[in-house]
């Protein structure tokens, strides 16, 4: 298993544009943080990612959430498991003309802004059967709920890593 430093979450962040997949590596994918078991990434609602009424693809939605969630499991597990996909459900709730960002994280500190469920349990031959629950926010639901979160006084504090 390798070793979770500096250089491992750099190259974590690296393979999102510069990995195996040629289509990431397109996609114009922004790893603002990969961290122990946490990463934020962007989107930027470009041509590239824009549909034929000038929204975001649905595709677009799926492809951050997935990479995303990918790069979690290697910044928690040390790229122990290479995640394949069984199966997505994928819920729309709203369109958007602004990039979106996943920002997910396995523990609760007050560092982090999201906990995604993340639960994993091996098979017998070797392999782990992991489900990850990401939500995908554009960026003024984010600055949003950041700030309903922040006004809620003596309850909760919650900050974001500067960057």
């Amino acid at each position: 298993m390798a070793e979770m430093n500096a250089a491992f979450f750099e190259e974590a962040k690296y393979n999102l544009q510069h990995g195996k997949i040629n289509f990431l590596n397109v996609a114009g994918l922004i790893p603002e943080v990969a961290e122990e078991r946490h990463v934020v990434v962007r989107l930027p609602a470009n041509s590239m990612h824009l549909n034929h009424v000038n929204i975001v693809y649905a595709g677009s939605y799926f492809v951050l959430a997935e990479s995303s969630g990918a790069t979690l499991i290697k910044c928690t597990y040390a790229g122990k498991y290479v995640p394949i996909i069984k199966s997505v459900n994928i819920d729309y709730r709203k369109p958007t003309k602004r990039d979106l960002i996943v920002d997910i994280s396995t523990v609760l500190s007050s560092t982090k802004t999201h906990v995604s469920s993340l639960n994993a349990r091996s098979t017998p031959d070797g392999f782990a059967l992991i489900t990850l629950d990401t939500d995908v926010s554009d960026s003024q639901q984010l600055q949003t709920v950041m700030r309903r979160i922040e006004q809620i006084s003596g309850v909760m504090r919650v900050t974001r890593p500067a960057g």
